[in-house]
């Protein structure tokens, strides 16, 4: 898999991916241009805003996961 640049294509809706801003690498779902860091291990009953606001550049399909899990 390759990184694909933002300004050629973004993800389906609600689509999980591998995001990069420059610096980290990020999984998140994107939605409607914004993408949401993947916070689905999250103990907290804190309500978070998980919009990612640093600007993310490029984004990746996640890959399939294995399918010989003996």
């Amino acid at each position: 898999m390759e990184w694909i640049k933002c300004s050629d294509r973004l993800p389906e809706n609600y689509e999980k991916v591998i995001c990069w801003d420059g610096e980290t690498q990020i999984t998140a779902t994107h939605n409607d241009g914004l993408f949401f860091q993947d916070i689905e291990y999250c103990f907290s009953l804190t309500a978070v805003d998980n919009v990612i606001d640093n600007a993310i550049t490029h984004w990746m399909p996640l890959p399939k996961p294995p399918e010989d899990l003996e």
